[in-house]
């Protein structure tokens, strides 16, 4: 290992992993670059671009925290057992899975595929946490939506005909 590992290796890779999310943003969001039409416009439409913004940007914080809080430990244990590993090295791999996978191409080639499978696990241990955490907040909303919303069948609303000075209004 050397101590001038140029880390910035590691952007090429953050990339690759980041351009196949690219398709799947939701459908409902105006393509990069364009901005939201006028709320005089679209009036009913904006509240819910603002729930999608603010929504999305804390299961972003919540989900990447609980990635983190799993796959930043368990690399660090791993690399702990080789003292021979620069401190920032180590520092880089916690905070990144590209900058793991640059600190074990620079590894012996005797330990490289064990570093990088143990970057890979911490990786996947920390996602399932964080798909978990998706999964019951999911499951809490479902549950709100059905205990909370009202049923569009219940007496409490006029069926057609039922009411004719609402209907004429």
């Amino acid at each position: 290992f050397t101590k001038d590992v140029d880390l910035r290796e590691g952007e090429s890779a953050q990339i690759a992993v980041a351009l196949p999310s690219l398709p799947v943003a939701p459908p409902t969001l105006p393509p990069a670059g364009e901005t939201l039409p006028p709320p005089s416009e679209t009036p009913n439409r904006v509240p819910g671009y603002i729930v999608l913004g603010i929504g999305g940007t804390l299961g972003v914080a919540v989900v990447g925290s609980v990635f983190a809080s799993v796959y930043a430990p368990k690399i660090g244990d791993f690399l702990a057992n080789f003292p021979q590993i620069p401190a920032d090295a180590v520092t880089a791999a916690k905070s990144s899975m590209a900058a793991a996978l640059v600190v074990a191409s620079r590894a012996p080639a005797e330990v490289q595929a064990l570093f990088k499978t143990s970057a890979s696990d911490a990786f996947m241990q920390g996602m399932h946490l964080g798909c978990f955490v998706c999964a019951g907040v999911a499951l809490a909303g479902s549950i709100a939506a059905f205990t909370f919303l009202p049923d569009l069948e219940s007496q409490e609303a006029p069926h057609p005909g039922e009411w004719p000075e609402l209907e004429d209004a």
